[in-house]
């Protein structure tokens, strides 16, 4: 998240912005698996996940589109645009401040909808998957 944002130039921006929601999105691969959770459970707990942070709905898209030429079954929609933002200071691009996610007719920036991503796994993290694990009362 830190290398998108304060990437040398924009390309890198945009690859790290990338990597980083195929990263966020399949991490729901590693943690049943490596923690051994019912695949019923764990069914059950992320699709209230993904119900309750229209950003891992987003997240999603961006994942798939980012690595296939189709989609058949997106999130929200298989039309998304990413677009420079900038701000006009008089030379020819302007100034590079991020990127904008367009996306279901709104404008995301990009940079935002990567920490809404990582507070959403924070919180599902930190109320959820530590309480399937009997963990949660180390946490408290």
């Amino acid at each position: 998240m830190v290398r998108a944002k304060k990437a040398k130039d924009e390309d890198d921006s945009l690859d790290f912005s990338i990597a980083f929601f195929q990263a966020c999105y399949h991490l729901r691969e590693w943690i049943p698996t490596f923690e051994q959770i019912d695949d019923t459970v764990w069914s059950s707990h992320w699709e209230s996940f993904i119900q309750k942070h229209i950003c891992m709905k987003y997240c999603r898209d961006l994942c798939n589109i980012s690595k296939h030429m189709t989609i058949n079954k997106s999130s929200i929609t298989a039309n998304i645009v990413i677009t420079r933002d900038f701000v006009d200071d008089g030379s020819e691009l302007g100034l590079f401040k991020g990127w904008i996610l367009h996306i279901d007719n709104k404008h995301i920036n990009l940079f935002r909808l990567m920490d809404d991503c990582f507070e959403a796994w924070r919180d599902f993290i930190c109320n959820d998957i530590l309480s399937l694990l009997g963990l949660d009362k180390y946490f408290k």
